[in-house]
């Protein structure tokens, strides 16, 4: 599902889309085709989104430090993480 994911904040991927994706790896009972046509699990998955964006507005990735937001660059520079841990 990663390696299809669309770009952040398009709209996630199509039922058809998570169908096909299930498939490949085996996903193909009844009981779930059912659930992805009929959203079963979107209030869940929309609420988590919501959460996750009141948490990390930036988007991914993100690193807090101390409850406070990091710059997302500062975790792949060395000198600037070194500085954070001084």
């Amino acid at each position: 599902m990663l390696a299809s994911q669309p770009p952040e904040h398009s709209g996630g991927l199509g039922t058809d889309v998570l169908l096909e994706l299930g498939a490949r790896v085996g996903l193909v009972s009844e009981q779930l085709v059912i659930a992805v046509g009929k959203g079963r699990s979107e209030p869940r998955v929309l609420e988590a989104d919501a959460r996750c964006r009141e948490q990390d507005p930036q988007g991914t990735p993100a690193a807090l430090l101390g409850g406070e937001p990091v710059d997302p660059g500062v975790p792949y520079d060395d000198q600037a993480m070194a500085m954070l841990h001084s």
